[in-house]
C-alpha cells in the first residue's frame, strides 16, 4: 500500500476509532416511555417547560432541567415510545429505521478499514505467500470500509433530520403556560 493510501485508511480509522467508543458503549437502559411519568402524560396537555423533548450530541434531553432519558448507543433511540402525536410517531420511526440500516455499515466499516490497515502491516515470511496479494487484499478491505463509511453519511443525516422534526412535533404540542 502506498504511502499515500496509507495516510487516507489511517485518517479514516482514525475517525471512526474516535467515533467508537460512543458506538460501542452499551447505552444506558432508557428510561420508561413519556406515558409512564405523571408529567409528561401524552393524554394530557403537558407543560413545555417540563415535558419538551431535545437531542444533544447522541442523547434525548426532556425539559428544562435537561435530565437524560435516552442515549444512542449502536442502536437508534426507541423514539417512538417516547414521542406523543401522529406526525412525531411517523418521524421517530423513520429515523429508527434509518437508523437501523446505518449502524451496521458503521460497524462493517470499521472492521473493513481494521482488517485493511492489519492486512497493509502483514509482511510475507512463507512460501506461498505474496506481498503483492496481501497488499492487495488490504487495498480491497480499506476500499470497501471507507466505502460504507461514505455510504452511511447521508443516511445518518436523514435519520437525525427526522429526529429533530419528530422532536419538534413533539413540543408543538405541548402548552406553553399553565
Amino acid at each position: 500500500m502506498n504511502s499515500t493510501v496509507r495516510r487516507i485508511v489511517m485518517t479514516t480509522v482514525a475517525a471512526l476509532m474516535a467515533q467508537a467508543p460512543r458506538a460501542m458503549a452499551q447505552s444506558e437502559p432508557s428510561l420508561p416511555p413519556t406515558r409512564s411519568h405523571p408529567v409528561c402524560d401524552p393524554d394530557t396537555k403537558s407543560l413545555y417547560v417540563t415535558c419538551a423533548l431535545w437531542l444533544d450530541m447522541g442523547k434525548l434531553r426532556r425539559g428544562a432541567t435537561g435530565d437524560v432519558i435516552a442515549r444512542q448507543g449502536i442502536t437508534p433511540i426507541p423514539l417512538v415510545d417516547l414521542v406523543k402525536g401522529d406526525s412525531a410517531r411517523e418521524y421517530a420511526s423513520r429515523y429508527e429505521q434509518l437508523g437501523w440500516i446505518a449502524a451496521p455499515m458503521r460497524l462493517l466499516a470499521i472492521a473493513g478499514l481494521a482488517t485493511g490497515y492489519t492486512l497493509s502491516r502483514h509482511h510475507c515470511q512463507s512460501v506461498g505467500c505474496s506481498d503483492e496479494s496481501t497488499k492487495h487484499a488490504a487495498r480491497i478491505w480499506a476500499t470497501s470500509g471507507a466505502s460504507l463509511f461514505v455510504l452511511s453519511i447521508p443516511i445518518l443525516g436523514a435519520a437525525n433530520r427526522d429526529a429533530g422534526r419528530a422532536v419538534w412535533w413533539n413540543n408543538a404540542l405541548l402548552r406553553t403556560a399553565p
